[in-house]
């Protein structure tokens, strides 16, 4: 890369259709005279019309297989949650290993509790709701499985009416958890970060604590090579 190299981005103040017009442009030049000559061949594409006309649709159908591709993580790391849950015997649920451990109860009740505060109002209210009681949420104080699949529910139902109503314009706007701005995109992102996270936990306790033979979510070990041999056996999906 030359002596006048520079990352060129479009300006703040640019319009999204310009900016992704400008798509084309590699994203390191050599010089500023190259820069200048690649902007100015690029410019007239884009007055002469040369450019695709369908970026707006394929852009569209990107940000809907975002959230079509979203939603499908989602429900693959609550299937993974729901199938430990019917493993355990109901004693197993609420057992932790010392008191700055967590049971499976205690962190059901915690991504309820952020799911629903989350997840209500998504696009119109800080994602720390008022009504949110964090410190609780990990007081190991639910009595019974039904109390702790009627929170298992709840919350998952919430995230996912809030996710079936986004739609691609939703992507790029902006809202607010603890007062700290983040895209819709960013939003969700964090979340599918999170909330896999405890659900592993959930898995990792219940794999201990199966008393009548663990059944695996997975690949079971020791069969991942007649795995592989039935999947590549298979056309191409």
């Amino acid at each position: 890369m030359g002596r006048g190299a520079r990352i060129y981005k479009a300006q703040d103040g640019a319009s999204k259709d310009a900016s992704r017009s400008m798509r084309g442009l590699p994203m390191y030049v050599s010089s500023w005279r190259q820069a200048a000559k690649m902007f100015s061949v690029h410019a007239n594409r884009i007055v002469s019309g040369q450019f695709r006309t369908d970026t707006p649709k394929r852009y569209e159908i990107m940000t809907n297989d975002y959230l079509i591709s979203v939603r499908k993580q989602f429900e693959y790391y609550k299937m993974l949650g729901d199938r430990t849950l019917s493993q355990l015997q109901d004693d197993k649920l609420f057992w932790k290993y010392n008191d700055d451990s967590n049971s499976i109860a205690t962190i059901v009740k915690h991504l309820w509790g952020n799911m629903l505060s989350r997840w209500t109002d998504f696009l119109t209210s800080d994602g720390e709701k008022e009504f949110r009681n964090r410190d609780a949420e990990f007081e190991n104080d639910l009595r019974n499985r039904e109390e702790l699949l009627d929170k298992w529910n709840e919350g998952w139902s919430c995230l996912f009416n809030a996710i079936n109503t986004l739609t691609a314009d939703d992507l790029d706007k902006t809202i607010y958890i603890r007062n700290q701005g983040h895209t819709v995109t960013e939003a969700i992102n964090r979340q599918l970060a999170h909330y896999p996270y405890h659900i592993g936990q959930i898995v990792f306790l219940g794999k201990m604590l199966a008393e009548n033979g663990w059944t695996s979510l997975s690949i079971p070990k020791g069969n991942s090579q007649s795995h592989n041999k039935d999947m590549f056996s298979k056309p191409k999906q």
